[in-house]
């Protein structure tokens, strides 16, 4: 989290996700867990440090004291995770001991046997190294801030078995590396991996370089009418394919900004080049499309107003900040492009981007966050007894949920309008064998009273709510009003 303040004194909350790095996994290439946090800490103050050094160079300012003090990793990604969106009275204190990345999406590196390959061991794996002990009870704990993807490889026979196994192991994405697995990307395997994507509503990052992106937009309109043909027109916007290192695909290229303009397609920026930063986010601005959304092959046939509403509800999309809302932040840690992290955040707050804070919002985390699928579940049968508004929340209410429960996740909600932000979470525990969601309202949410936390009523994994024509901010919100 980096918390700026801008020229009017107004505080913007600049959440921070990193969409693409790589977990050590026994001998793969990777990074563990807490080296994440250490280094990721490191870049952050670094940039504040800078920030508060040169203001003229920027439009934030970073008006508070830092100091050395070491981050506490188990700290940081357990006992304080609701500090991202409740980071209570002492803001300064917060800001000093927690800065770093919110949320860093990982997944295993290539493994080293002859192809095809079998990723399943490898899947369970990172899952299991999200798992946390705590240092007081020994007792595991999921790890918030990290959110695991699995890998497969589709030339294996066993590739949807795979996927099967990565989605009930709790993994929140799938990634796929055309290069190194030298699997094809047009054809019917793939439509079938990119049909189970959508129906699991997990996202899917495709490495891609020189030429992959056309491949891929062919891929996603070809599965896209597939669905549209089987009358499932309701899962077309559950289908979430990202281009991992997009501006490998040639910054200068106008065919890249085109498809990125698709409804369905992202582009994660790992590769980006400090050389190149201002004419990528350049491009981007004036040649991502909203209406994007209305050019989209085997779409176009469809009811438009439908087909619009569908997205706009869906991805909280609007006109003035489409082509950030398709740009997510990535740094393909431990590997070289990761070197140029610190340069691309500093400019991005710098005085040469060409977009606004929401722009920004969006592309160092709340674009990615929009794709993650929910964990969190309904507490329908006891909602009469527990959805109370007289409920309060104190420094030690989560602590206390972890210790009288088995912590299972935490889902980030999403307001993008009339400025990207978190405005709250909803944190699962499992207790006495059902699953029990507790919403936790944003010390950033002006309109709700700071301490309220009251139990989620809705499943929010539910197919009827990720389809329905209220975002999952709005279904929050009235079941507030509700009560």
């Amino acid at each position: 989290m980096l918390v700026l303040k801008d020229e009017y004194d107004v505080i913007h909350n600049f959440m921070l996700l990193d969409a693409h790095t790589h977990l050590k996994i026994n001998k793969l290439e990777g990074l563990v867990p807490s080296e994440f946090v250490r280094k990721f800490s490191s870049i952050v103050k670094d940039v504040a440090i800078d920030i508060k050094k040169n203001e003229k160079d920027y439009r934030f300012r970073f008006p508070w004291d830092l100091t050395d003090r070491p981050t506490d990793y188990y700290d940081y990604c357990q006992k304080d995770a609701y500090s991202i969106v409740h980071p209570g009275e002492d803001l300064r204190g917060v800001l000093d001991k927690y800065m770093g990345f919110d949320f860093i999406i990982t997944f295993s590196a290539n493994l080293t046997s002859s192809l095809p390959r079998d990723y399943r061991s490898a899947n369970s794996k990172i899952r299991e190294a999200l798992i946390e002990k705590s240092p007081d009870d020994n007792a595991p704990h999921n790890n918030f801030r990290f959110i695991g993807f699995g890998r497969l490889d589709p030339n294996h026979s066993d590739a949807l078995d795979a996927f099967d196994n990565a989605f009930q192991l709790g993994l929140r994405g799938l990634k796929l590396h055309p290069k190194e697995e030298n699997f094809e990307i047009v054809g019917e395997r793939m439509e079938e991996i990119l049909t189970k994507a959508a129906h699991y509503n997990i996202p899917v990052i495709f490495h891609t370089q020189e030429g992959m992106a056309e491949r891929v937009k062919e891929v996603v309109d070809n599965t896209i009418k597939s669905l549209v043909d089987t009358d499932k027109i309701q899962m077309v916007p559950r289908l979430k394919v990202i281009l991992g290192h997009a501006p490998w695909n040639g910054v200068g290229n106008n065919g890249l900004y085109k498809i990125l303009s698709h409804p369905n397609i992202f582009g994660e920026i790992s590769t980006l080049r400090p050389e190149s930063f201002a004419e990528f986010f350049s491009n981007s601005k004036s040649q991502i499309k909203y209406e994007g959304i209305l050019e989209s092959n085997n779409i176009f046939e469809q009811d438009w107003e439908k087909v619009e509403e569908s997205y706009f509800r869906y991805y909280g999309y609007n006109n003035f900040n489409y082509w950030s809302s398709k740009l997510l932040f990535g740094s393909d840690t431990p590997y070289p492009p990761s070197h140029s992290v610190p340069q691309l955040i500093k400019h991005l707050f710098s005085k040469e981007f060409v977009g606004n804070a929401t722009d920004i919002k969006n592309i160092l985390g709340i674009s990615a966050l929009r794709l993650i699928p929910p964990i969190a579940k309904s507490n329908i049968q006891e909602e009469k007894e527990q959805a109370s508004t007289s409920l309060k929340h104190h420094p030690t209410q989560l602590t206390q949920l972890k210790k009288d429960s088995k912590a299972l996740g935490m889902d980030p909600l999403i307001d993008v309008f009339p400025c990207a932000r978190i405005s709250g979470a909803v944190f699962s525990f499992l207790k006495e064998g059902r699953t029990e969601s507790w919403l936790f309202r944003s010390l950033f949410s002006p309109n709700k009273p700071m301490n309220m936390v009251i139990p989620n009523p809705h499943d929010l994994s539910d197919s009827s709510i990720l389809t329905a024509t209220s975002t999952l901010t709005q279904c929050i919100e009235m079941s507030l009003q509700e009560d």
